[in-house]
């Protein structure tokens, strides 16, 4: 069993593990929930004749 643990607390007030990443530090990408619907046939078309 390994004593290294990858997982990162969400919750901004929870306290991460010693030397863990905290949650703030990290580049995520900006997802917009509202585009990414209006969007959706759109995507599921273009990866169904580009990847399927």
């Amino acid at each position: 069993m390994s004593s290294i643990d990858f997982t990162v607390p969400v919750n901004p007030t929870a306290k991460g593990a010693e030397g863990s990443v905290p949650v703030s530090s990290l580049d995520l990408i900006d997802y917009d929930v509202k585009k990414a619907a209006e969007q959706k046939e759109e995507v599921l078309t273009l990866w169904s004749k580009q990847v399927k």
